[in-house]
């Protein structure tokens, strides 16, 4: 592992924790968008692992919800779990720029759907085909470029979860399909003795960055910060898009 994936993985995990403590999510998203600016794909995914599975452990267990949401989101997880294997196949077997053309392209929708406030409304009743749905495309954007959170999110913003609910569901969503993340990402050979202690590394800069940000959420407008922080994912996206293209 050489300095130059230290330098960028620590300044990307920097951010990416300063962004999660001032808006309370972001940390694998930003982290991994900024590092593949500069880095491989396939190189940046295995140090998600440490970092998704740590800072959401706690997120899983906190509240009351963990038994009832597992019930309820069971084939969601089942599903996510499965197809990471799939998504990291596809990652270390297909040329890396169409994976960045897909990350790219996922990173800007987002940005776009959050500056706009678009929001989409889903019943109860459709949960027993776009669970398993929702888990499909989370796992393969999981294996494929260590981002489960988006599909996730977005589907649970549809379900219009409240908060505390919103927040337990991802936990335990991401730290499973983080763990099976790992052993997906171990059988393939991406993470391996030589780097898995970068990927504990990267807690060091996250924490800190968390620190920092939640000092800075007490200062300034939150909701200002997230649009500039959805400007900044539709920048990176999009360069992400050219770098997939030229």
């Amino acid at each position: 592992m050489d300095l130059t994936v230290l330098a960028v993985g620590g300044f990307a995990f920097l951010c990416g924790g300063l962004i999660k403590g001032v808006v309370g999510m972001g940390l694998p998203l930003t982290s991994v968008a900024l590092m593949t600016q500069f880095i491989d794909l396939r190189i940046a995914v295995p140090l998600l692992v440490i970092p998704i599975l740590v800072t959401n452990a706690l997120q899983a267990i906190r509240g009351h919800k963990l038994v009832s949401l597992l019930r309820e989101y069971w084939t969601l997880i089942v599903t996510a779990c499965a197809f990471t294997f799939i998504g990291v196949y596809l990652l270390y077997n297909v040329n890396s720029k169409h994976l960045l053309l897909v990350l790219g392209t996922v990173i800007t929708l987002y940005g776009l759907f959050n500056l706009f406030a678009i929001r989409v409304t889903v019943s109860d009743k459709h949960k027993p085909w776009l669970s398993p749905l929702t888990g499909l495309a989370a796992g393969l954007m999981a294996g494929m470029t260590g981002v489960i959170a988006i599909p996730t999110m977005m589907y649970f913003q549809a379900l219009k979860l409240p908060k505390d609910i919103f927040v337990q569901a991802l936990g335990i969503t991401f730290f499973v399909a983080g763990t099976f993340l790992m052993i997906a990402l171990w059988l393939e050979g991406g993470l391996n003795l030589r780097n898995i202690h970068v990927s504990a590394l990267a807690m060091v800069p996250a924490v800190f960055g968390m620190y920092v940000g939640e000092k800075i959420r007490k200062k300034i407008s939150e909701e200002k910060f997230r649009t500039w922080v959805f400007i900044f994912l539709c920048l990176i996206g999009l360069n992400l898009v050219r770098k997939s293209l030229y």
